[in-house]
Parts: structure tokens; sequence; C-alpha cells
């Protein structure tokens, strides 16, 4: 009997599912269902996502289920079976990450209940970034916030930096190269990876920090918290402020969708802004990145953004044309993925080489809780 492993990807707007078979490695199923934006308590849709799902594939052959978890903090470097004590401390981490380890959880719950005979995995995206330089890990606060307090940068969407390096690293046959990874989406983060260790990443304490995201702010004064606080908002309305009502929803007052708002780019003043200053945002944070490389060998862009917006990639290395990266612009308005999942856009001149990488954080998922 071919036993099945099912694997659970949901993000900030999303879910992404996939069905492998244990003897041969081959996808069996796979299916992408987008989350409603009108509630915040996504439990009876997921599980009717699941529930679809699960009847697609002979529920007896199931052995496993692996889950992207997002955040793991301190205590989990690796891939790990869910028990109990994992159950409460992702449900306690739900406090760092409201957009996703809540809607993880869940899912966690479907299958404890409909399939409690089996053995469910949690692959945590903060697990590629456990070894950062403490010079970037840490924040310049009081050094007990870090040594007592557990307060750091962890890093984010790890899954899917990890699987684009080594998708790279494979295809040039080199360790050793000088990569920025453009992890871009309705959650958005960049990497800088030198020698195959990650030096920096975008995303911090939580996955609220860093770039301009769909929903969520990015990187913004702490001041501003403390001068809201002052002026009587409170926890509640602050944390839905940022995670679910700023960002490219919260400047274009129209939505968080990138491509609904580059649409209306010439027709919109607010859709215009939302679009410049996350354009402004990913080029300075993607400068940050290269400091910490002295030097740039590859630059890969995937996600739902990175893989899809011929816009984004051009315009933000028209911006850099003073770092010389060349693209082909027929190769960057026409990346399509067919045959390979990996689309080299930069042109043969060029010395840095630019990357287009179809994201596949499902088949990470399925190696990493194979291997448990």
């Amino acid at each position: 009997m071919n036993e099945i492993a099912i694997c659970v990807n949901i993000g900030s707007s999303s879910v992404k599912l996939a069905a492998f078979n244990l003897s041969n490695n081959e996808l069996i199923n796979n299916a992408h269902f987008n989350l409603s934006t009108e509630t915040e308590n996504h439990r009876a849709e997921i599980y009717k996502i699941l529930e679809e799902f699960t009847n697609l594939v002979d529920k007896a052959k199931i052995k496993f289920i692996s889950h992207r978890v997002v955040h793991g903090g301190k205590k989990y470097a690796r891939t790990v079976k869910i028990d109990e004590i994992v159950y409460n401390d992702i449900k306690e981490l739900s406090k760092l990450a409201p957009l996703h380890n809540k809607v993880s959880l869940i899912a966690i719950d479907y299958f404890l209940q409909f399939f409690p005979d089996l053995d469910q995995m949690a692959c945590f995206d903060t697990a590629f970034f456990t070894d950062l330089p403490l010079k970037a890990k840490v924040y310049p606060l009081p050094y007990n916030f870090y040594s007592d307090l557990d307060i750091q940068k962890y890093g984010f969407h790890g899954l899917s930096h990890a699987y684009c390096y080594n998708k790279v690293s494979t295809y040039f046959k080199n360790n050793n190269l000088k990569i920025i990874i453009a992890h871009l989406g309705a959650g958005a983060s960049l990497s800088a990876i030198k020698n195959a260790v990650c030096k920096d990443t975008t995303m911090g304490f939580t996955p609220l920090d860093g770039l301009t995201m769909a929903t969520r702010c990015g990187s913004i004064d702490a001041g501003i918290i403390l001068h809201l606080l002052s002026q009587n908002y409170n926890f509640a309305s602050l944390n839905h402020t940022l995670n679910y009502e700023s960002g490219l929803k919260g400047l274009s007052q129209i939505s968080g969708d990138f491509k609904e708002i580059l649409d209306l780019y010439n027709q919109d003043k607010k859709a215009k802004l939302a679009i410049d200053v996350f354009m402004h945002n990913l080029k300075k944070h993607f400068l940050a990145m290269l400091a910490c490389l002295n030097g740039l060998d590859v630059i890969v862009f995937t996600g739902g953004i990175g893989e899809n917006s011929a816009y984004v990639r051009q315009k933000l290395l028209k911006e850099l044309s003073f770092l010389k990266i060349k693209i082909n612009k027929s190769k960057n308005d026409n990346c399509h993925f067919n045959k390979s999942d990996l689309k080299v856009i930069s042109s043969k001149s060029s010395k840095t080489k630019v990357i287009v990488i179809k994201d596949n954080e499902e088949l990470a998922l399925y190696l990493q809780a194979k291997e448990i």
C-alpha cells in the first residue's frame, strides 16, 4: 500500500495543500484556496477546505500530516512531532504571530478531531534563521530583554528562503554564493545569505517587521506606538490596526491585493501612494541586505508578487541601476513556469544573476517531516 503524507501550508491570506506518495515522493494532489478577508475567524472555512481536500485521497493511506507553523520561538529549531507540549507552545506563540499560528492550530485541531491516530508534524518558519549572527539577532534594548524575555530577531518565511537557497545552490553547483532572496507576497521578507549562512533578514521578533505588506505595516518608528498608547488606543485596537488594516490596504483604502492596487496606479492617488511606499521600502531594505553581504552573486524573487509581478522586478532593479544588474526584458515580461520552476531573467552579460523561483513550501514541508 502506497502511503500518503498531507502537507498543510496556511499563510496570512491562503491555504495551500499537497499530498505526496511516500514511496516515490511524487505529488499526488494539490490545491490552493484564498481565505476570506471578511473575517478573522477562519475555523469553519478551514475545516471545509481540509474536508474537501482529504476527500480527494484515500484516507486509509494517510501516514502523517505536516504543518507549516510560522513562529517557533527560541525552543524550536527543527521539525518536531506535535504533542500536547508542542501544541501549547504554538498556542502561546500565537501572541507573536496572530495572523499565522492561530490558523495553523485550526488545521491541527481538524486532524486531531477527525484523524486522531495520525502523527502531525510542525515545521517552523523561524528554524532557518536560528543561527543568525548575534549582532543581527539582538535588539539594542536592555540585555535582559534578550537573555530573560527571549526578545530577539527570529525571522520568518524560513521554509521559503531555505527552499530557494537550496534550489539556487543546486542550480549553480555552488554553496559559496552571496544571495538576496525576496519572498514577496501578502507577507513579504528578504534574506541575505553568504556562503550558506543567513546573515540577516527583514522580519524580526514577529512577522510584523520589515517590508510593507498586504495588511501589515512593516517597520515603523516604535515611538508611534507609544504616542498612540498615550492617546488612549488600547492593545486590541493597535494589534488589529497594525496586522489587519495597515500596509497596502491601509494606505490605498482599497485592498491589500498588490495587483488590484497596481491596476489603479494611474487613476487613484492613494493606490499610487501605496505602491510607491511598497517599492521605496523594498529598495531600502534590499540595500540593507546588500550591506550584510559586501557583494552580490544572485537575486531571487519568489512568492505571489515576486513570481508574478514583472513590474516589481523591473522597477526594483531599475532603481538599483548603479549595481549594473541587467535583466532580459523579454524574459522578465514573459516569466512563466512550465517544465521548470526556476527561471533566469538576467542578461547573459549581467555579473549578478536574477532568478525567479516558483515557491514550493509544501515540498519543503514534506521533505522535512519525512525525516522525523
